[in-house]
């Protein structure tokens, strides 16, 4: 799949669950967290809405929180699983 592709369908993942709802633009460093206003919950939800859309598994290696929280890091994960697939 094309790359730009999936970064829109992560966007629009990710923009589901943000207060402004609209929101299409989103920075390589932006943080989910105190950006965004994610809460644990919220995130958890957002994992799993991302594997189900992607049909991916994320690892328990994947899950370091401070790292997958900024949206760069979570976006290369998704792609290499997303490449491991094909």
């Amino acid at each position: 799949m094309n790359q730009k592709i999936e970064k829109i369908k992560l966007f629009d993942i990710i923009n589901k669950y943000t207060e402004e709802g609209g929101v299409t633009e989103i920075e390589d460093n932006t943080d989910l967290v105190l950006d965004r206003g994610f809460s644990s919950l919220e995130f958890v939800s957002l994992i799993m809405e991302i594997e189900s859309e992607f049909g991916i598994e994320f690892d328990v290696s994947d899950m370091d929180f401070e790292h997958i929280k900024i949206f760069k890091n979570l976006y290369e994960i998704v792609i290499k699983k997303v490449e491991k697939l094909n």
